[in-house]
């Protein structure tokens, strides 16, 4: 069973919206998830489907932009 179809959307822009995630950010949450993905994938196509998908998920979490809905500064 798939986490959404157990719990829902996992919502993780909303939830990461009271912190700045900005390019720092990402980078450096990207170096520890990508370590373990190398470390512990089995093989190359999996390492590679999980490595494109954790780069668009991190960049997707950032919201430094500026504009209002994507601002961690922005009133709840």
């Amino acid at each position: 069973m798939l986490f959404n179809e157990n719990r829902g959307q996992p919502k993780l822009r909303m939830r990461h919206m009271t912190f700045k995630v900005g390019a720092l950010e990402r980078d450096r949450w990207l170096v520890h998830m990508l370590n373990a993905v190398n470390e512990l994938a089995p093989d190359d196509l999996i390492r590679d489907e999980m490595t494109q998908y954790f780069v668009k998920a991190a960049e997707h979490l950032r919201n430094d932009t500026g504009l209002p809905i994507s601002s961690a500064q922005y009133p709840r």
